[in-house]
């Protein structure tokens, strides 16, 4: 008897297997469909609106250019998860890309849910940034999906840095002097970097009041890109464009534009975990 049951689940086991295959035509007719469209698509970074979308819902994670896609011949292979389409390069006769499949459990049809390969091989300024912070190893061998997020939180990293670093360099500038001229809505000052750096580019934030103390309006801009030896002296004048009537008005210093965003991203950081 037990024999027997075992037997019937085998075959049961075989005949849901095979029942859950997709059909190759169909994979293959899908993939030359979602080529295609890669190739009609503009390069662009921004996926966010791409006709990809209904082909595969997380392409707008990667950055796929439509001169990535050549001549192929596809091979099929079923598994359990629905199917794996292998993309070989005929002038290698090499797998160039994966294409992970599978049938939408709403919708019930094919939809690509990961791949590998399709990003290509051009390593861009987050991979680099991943690497050097640790979060990335050369040895990793990631799916495109699994590398996207993966530089989504070294981005993170960076951008909360960027803000640490912005209001460290702030904190030692230091405005000597500031005098305001509501007649003619322009402002003099004196600025010390104290910062244990040289520095280049300052930008302000200057925010206008009236004589009620209300905030009428925050304008920001640069004040000048000049390079700041520490101890450096800066002296200057803010004239708005337009005359705005106030009272008083506060000015906020910070370093910003390319230094700023340079010395984020190349500092020295502890080994950091982005898995």
């Amino acid at each position: 008897m037990t024999f027997r049951y075992c037997i019937v689940l085998c075959l049961l086991f075989i005949i849901c297997s095979c029942s859950n295959k997709i059909p190759e035509e169909e994979i293959l007719a899908f993939t030359q469909d979602f080529l295609k469209t890669i190739q009609q698509e503009d390069e662009a970074e921004d996926l966010t609106d791409s006709p990809l979308l209904a082909f595969y819902p997380e392409i707008d994670r990667l950055d796929v250019p439509s001169s990535k896609v050549v001549d192929f011949l596809p091979v099929v292979v079923q598994n359990r998860d629905g199917a794996r389409v292998e993309l070989i390069d005929p002038s290698t006769n090499e797998v160039g890309t994966i294409l992970f499949l599978r049938k939408n459990s709403s919708s019930g049809k094919l939809e690509i849910y990961d791949s590998k390969g399709l990003k290509g091989n051009t390593v861009n300024k987050w991979e680099t940034f991943a690497l050097r912070i640790g979060c990335l190893q050369a040895s990793n061998d990631l799916t495109d999906i699994e590398l996207a997020k993966l530089l989504a939180k070294a981005k993170k990293i960076f951008d909360a840095q960027l803000v640490v670093s912005k209001k460290a360099l702030a904190k030692n500038l230091k405005v000597e002097s500031w005098n305001w001229s509501p007649e003619n809505s322009s402002g003099s000052l004196k600025v010390v970097n104290d910062n244990e750096m040289e520095i280049q580019g300052l930008d302000y934030s200057l925010t206008l009041f009236d004589e009620h103390k209300g905030k009428i309006k925050t304008i920001t801009n640069n004040l000048t890109n000049f390079l700041l030896e520490k101890g450096d002296i800066f002296e200057g004048e803010i004239t708005l464009d337009q005359t705005i009537p106030s009272t008083t008005a506060e000015i906020q210093l910070y370093v910003g534009g390319d230094f700023l965003y340079r010395l984020t991203y190349y500092q020295e950081y502890a080994e950091l975990d982005c898995q």
